[in-house]
């Protein structure tokens, strides 16, 4: 079983057991050698972030996703892509200051 799905059944009931098994895989899945160097540099990095990715474990409220951060700062994003992108932003804000 992956780590996600077993998260989220930690989610729906939190258990010692289930905890241990959640992070028992995780190691499991970080310590996975490949013939890829970015994925095992990728497996490395999800290692040492191992108590940030592994949060819900302690906090089992949070969500397992980020889809209201990232639907927060969409039209922001929308925005700026219409409008030239960040340089154009920049140039706006030395114009800004320059008139000032």
């Amino acid at each position: 079983m992956a780590v996600v799905p077993r998260a989220e059944a930690y989610q729906l009931e939190p258990t010692p057991a289930a905890k241990l098994a959640t992070e028992y895989r995780f190691d499991a899945v970080c310590a996975t050698e490949t013939c890829f160097t970015s994925l095992n540099l990728a497996l490395k990095r999800m290692q040492r972030n191992k108590r940030e990715l592994l949060l819900v474990l302690d906090r089992p409220d949070l969500p397992l996703h980020n889809n209201l951060s990232e639907g927060d700062i969409r039209e922001y994003v929308k925005r700026r892509k219409i409008s030239g992108g960040r340089a154009a932003m920049m140039a706006a804000a030395v114009a800004t200051r320059l008139q000032a």
